[in-house]
């Protein structure tokens, strides 16, 4: 089986019970042998999908930030070197096959790391698993 990367955004003020649930189900859905997990090492939702990937059997890929003011400090099995915030988030987006976000609002924004990087994985084609707060995905 060929290695998958999938990538993560979501807020750092933590994913809702319905977000974790389908972010679960998403990753045991997309999980192969080899099976890799990027995330940037954010408290809240990163942490969290961190460790349902971990449980899932997925390999772990920490791309930190150079501010480290609201890092998680996770487990990885690799440990990139740090970029700024938005730095980070394209490399995160570059790296992986598919991206899942799960922001906190309903609706898209304007603003913030979440959103931005959903939309820079639409920019450069690649897919996005967008879990809403209430659980519902779109493709």
């Amino acid at each position: 089986m060929p290695v998958i990367h999938i990538g993560f955004t979501g807020t750092r003020i933590g994913m809702t019970l319905p977000q974790l649930s389908r972010v679960n189900a998403e990753l045991r859905m997309l999980h192969s042998l080899d099976a890799w997990f990027h995330h940037g090492d954010c408290v809240g939702a990163d942490a969290e999908a961190s460790t349902l990937a971990r449980l899932a059997g997925y390999s772990v890929m920490i791309h930190p930030p150079v501010d480290e003011a609201h890092r998680a400090r996770c487990i990885g099995d690799v440990v990139v070197a740090p970029l700024t915030h938005l730095a980070r988030n394209r490399a995160i987006v570059c790296a992986c096959d598919t991206m899942i976000a799960a922001p906190r609002e309903m609706e898209h924004q304007s603003r913030g790391g979440t959103w931005y990087t959903h939309d820079y994985a639409l920019k450069v084609g690649k897919p996005v698993i967008l879990v809403l707060p209430d659980g519902t995905v779109r493709r």
